[in-house]
């Protein structure tokens, strides 16, 4: 990026003649998308709670605003002939106000390396009876088959006994603070009401990434060593 002071003569005057009263509207209207933003993806999370809901992605376009819905079922967000995806337009139309807002689905490549998916899973799982322990452990081995380098599975609540506690499962190696944890590890969480009480349910995972404490050796081919060799003769 150039320094502020060699931009272009005409976009500096224009940035610095931009009014106090533009510059609040301009912030304004970013913290109100943000805010629309978290409200559709709150609703989404609830309406989609069955149809491996993932995420929200918002765009304003001249015709309006699109909808990306990210999803590991996107047959269940469409239904037959579309007609489900119809019901969720009607519904954003009605719950925000939305002018002819336009929904597309995007199907989520693999489930298994989504934290959010999976601790929705986990949160099935103790809805039908299975045990947390066994719930979490054939969750961390999805996670490892899929090629994840580390996870960490942590379930909170009353487990066995009338007393809250948590209890986490690990794999592999995962960053817990500074740039790498930031960038690369991706959390998810959920929850699920059980006749003994509220169950929390929280997933991260990391990819495979490189990191700057990595070292890297790289073998010199052979026919420069051998150049080197008869310059040195």
């Amino acid at each position: 990026m150039k320094p502020l002071l060699t931009l272009r003569p005409w976009l500096w005057r224009r940035l610095v003649e931009m009014s106090a009263r533009r510059k609040a509207i301009f912030y304004r209207r970013v913290l109100e998308f943000g805010k629309l933003h978290q409200k559709i993806d709150d609703f989404l999370r609830e309406y989609l709670k069955e149809a491996g809901y993932n995420g929200v992605k918002l765009m304003n376009v001249p015709m309006g605003l699109v909808v990306t819905i990210y999803t590991s079922k996107p047959g269940a967000v469409i239904g037959p002939d579309g007609r489900s995806i119809r019901e969720l337009q009607n519904a954003l139309q009605k719950n925000f106000g939305l002018e002819n807002p336009q929904v597309n689905v995007a199907e989520v490549e693999n489930p298994d390396l989504e934290p959010q998916l999976v601790a929705q899973m986990i949160c099935r799982a103790l809805e039908r009876g299975v045990k947390y322990r066994r719930a979490a452990r054939v969750a961390l081995r999805r996670i490892v088959a899929a090629g994840a380098v580390g996870c960490e599975i942590r379930i909170a609540g009353k487990l066995a006994t009338d007393r809250s506690r948590f209890e986490k499962f690990t794999y592999g190696y995962l960053p817990a603070a500074g740039d790498p944890a930031i960038k690369h590890v991706k959390t998810g969480k959920a929850s699920v009401l059980l006749p003994q009480g509220l169950i929390g349910v929280k997933v991260k995972i990391l990819r495979k990434a490189s990191f700057p404490d990595e070292v890297q050796i790289i073998e010199v081919p052979k026919e420069v060593v051998e150049v080197g060799e008869a310059k040195g003769e």
